[in-house]
C-alpha cells in the first residue's frame, strides 16, 4: 500500500476513535505526517497524551483552522486496521533513518550513516512476525525472579518455578481447574509481596476476588476478621492484585501489554483464547500467534506471565494431560516454557468426608529449564477453597 495523502487524511479521521487509539494510538507521531498535515496530527495526539480524543465535529474545526480537507472511512475498513498501521509506523521510521542517512552521507559522516540506517529497526513498534525468543532470552540473566506456585512438589517439577521471562500453561479439560489454579498461583505471588496483574476474560472480576479471598485465607467462605488479617499482612509485604475484567474477544496481547503498570511482576491471562486475535489462514495460527505475543511480553518487561489452555477431548482417556492434548493449536506449546497438566478419573472426585478436598492428577507436559518429568504427581485439592496443597496416595 501507498501511504500517500488520502491514507494519511483517513488515518486523521480514526484519530478521533477511543478505541481505535487505546490500540495504535502510542505508536504514531507528529512526524510521520506530511507537513500540511502534522498540525493536525499534533492536536490530536497531544489530545490522546492526556487518553482524550477529539469528537467529530472539533476535529472538523482543526482541519478547517489548518486549512486540511478532513477524511471520512468507511466503517470496518481493513485496510485501516491494527496491522496496517504499524506497517505505516514502520515506513515512516524507516523513512526518516534514510533521510537522515543521506544528509550525513553529504557531510562525509558515514559511520553515523551506517548506524543511523542499520538502527531503524530496532525503534519498529510490535513485530507481527514470530520473533526469535532463544535471541532474547540471552538478554535475560538466567531463572531470575522465580516465583513459586505454592506447591512444593510441583515447584520442584518446574525447577523452582516459572521465573522472569517465562509464559507458564497450565492445560486441562474445560472445569478442569483452569482458574482456580491462576488465582491460586496469582495468590501466592502476592503474599510473596509480588504485583500481579490479573486479566479475566471468562468469570466476572467479583468472581475472582471472592476464589482470591478463599485462596488468601485458605476458606471457602473466610470470616470478615480473618480476610481483613491476610490483607494486613499482603499490605506489608507490598504484595496486591490488580483484576481487569474484559468480554470476550475484545481485547487484544497489543492492548493488555499497553495496559500494564510498570512495578508488575506476574501477568494472569484467563485465558488467552479468548483475547482478539487476527483473522489468519487457521486457528492454528491464530491462537499461535497470540502465544507468540505473550512470551514477547513476558520478555520485553522481564515479567512471569501464566495463562490457561483447554485440553482436548482425548485426555479424558489419558492417564496425564501431555502436550500433544493441547486444544486449537501445538504451537502454544511449542512457545512456553513449562506447560501443567490436570487430569481427574472420577474416583479421584470423590471428596474427603474430614477435608472436603479431592485428588488431581498433576504431570509436567513441558519444561524448559528442567528434566520434563514423566511421573504423575498426585495432589489435594478443595477447589471452594481454591488451594492445592498436600501430597496424597494412591
Amino acid at each position: 500500500m501507498l501511504f500517500d495523502i488520502d491514507y494519511q487524511l483517513h488515518l486523521l479521521w480514526r484519530m478521533t476513535d477511543r478505541s481505535w487509539m487505546g490500540k495504535v494510538g502510542d505508536y504514531l507521531a507528529p512526524s510521520f505526517f506530511d507537513p500540511d498535515l502534522e498540525p493536525v496530527a499534533t492536536e490530536l495526539l497531544k489530545a490522546w497524551s492526556r487518553k482524550r480524543v477529539l469528537g467529530r465535529a472539533q476535529f472538523r474545526q482543526l482541519c478547517s483552522r489548518h486549512g486540511v480537507r478532513p477524511g471520512s472511512p468507511s466503517a470496518g475498513d481493513a485496510q485501516y486496521d491494527q496491522e496496517e498501521v504499524i506497517r505505516f509506523v514502520r515506513h515512516r521510521i524507516t523513512l526518516e533513518a534514510f533521510t537522515h542517512g543521506i544528509s550525513l552521507v553529504g557531510d562525509q559522516e558515514l559511520e553515523k550513516a551506517i548506524e543511523a540506517v542499520s538502527c531503524c529497526k530496532d525503534r519498529w513498534p510490535g513485530s507481527f512476525q514470530v520473533k526469535d525468543a532463544t535471541l532474547d532470552r540471552k538478554k535475560l540473566p538466567c531463572r531470575q525472579k522465580v516465583v513459586s506456585t505454592g506447591v512444593p512438589r510441583i515447584d520442584k517439577f518446574l525447577s523452582g518455578g516459572p521465573g522472569a521471562g517465562d509464559l507458564a500453561v497450565i492445560m486441562c479439560p474445560p472445569g478442569g481447574g483452569k482458574t482456580s489454579w491462576l488465582v491460586w498461583v496469582a495468590t501466592n505471588a502476592v503474599l510473596e509481596g509480588r504485583k500481579v496483574a490479573y486479566l479475566t476474560l471468562e468469570l466476572t472480576e467479583s468472581q475472582i476476588a471472592t476464589k482470591y479471598r478463599a485462596a488468601a485465607t485458605r476458606q471457602a467462605s473466610p470470616p470478615l476478621q480473618q480476610w481483613i488479617k491476610v490483607s494486613r499482612k499482603i499490605e506489608r509485604s507490598k504484595g496486591a492484585m490488580f483484576i481487569v475484567e474484559v468480554a470476550p474477544r475484545t481485547k487484544s496481547v497489543l492492548e493488555v501489554e499497553a495496559s500494564l503498570g510498570p512495578d508488575i511482576d506476574m501477568l494472569i491471562v484467563d485465558y488467552a483464547d479468548y483475547l482478539e486475535r487476527r483473522r489468519l489462514d487457521n486457528l492454528y495460527e491464530e491462537l499461535g500467534e497470540i502465544y507468540d505475543y505473550l512470551k514477547q511480553i513476558a520478555l520485553r518487561r522481564e515479567i512471569i506471565v501464566w495463562t490457561g489452555s483447554q485440553a482436548n477431548r482425548a485426555v479424558y482417556e489419558a492417564e496425564k494431560a501431555e502436550l500433544r492434548y493441547i486444544e486449537g493449536s501445538l504451537r502454544k506449546g511449542m512457545v512456553a516454557d513449562q506447560v501443567l497438566g490436570f487430569v481427574q478419573k472420577d474416583s479421584d472426585r470423590e471428596p474427603d468426608p474430614r477435608t472436603g478436598e479431592q485428588i488431581l492428577r498433576v504431570s509436567t507436559a513441558k519444561n524448559r529449564h528442567g528434566e520434563c518429568s514423566p511421573n504423575i504427581e498426585l495432589i489435594s485439592v478443595n477447589w471452594a477453597a481454591c488451594t492445592f496443597t498436600g501430597v496424597c496416595d494412591e
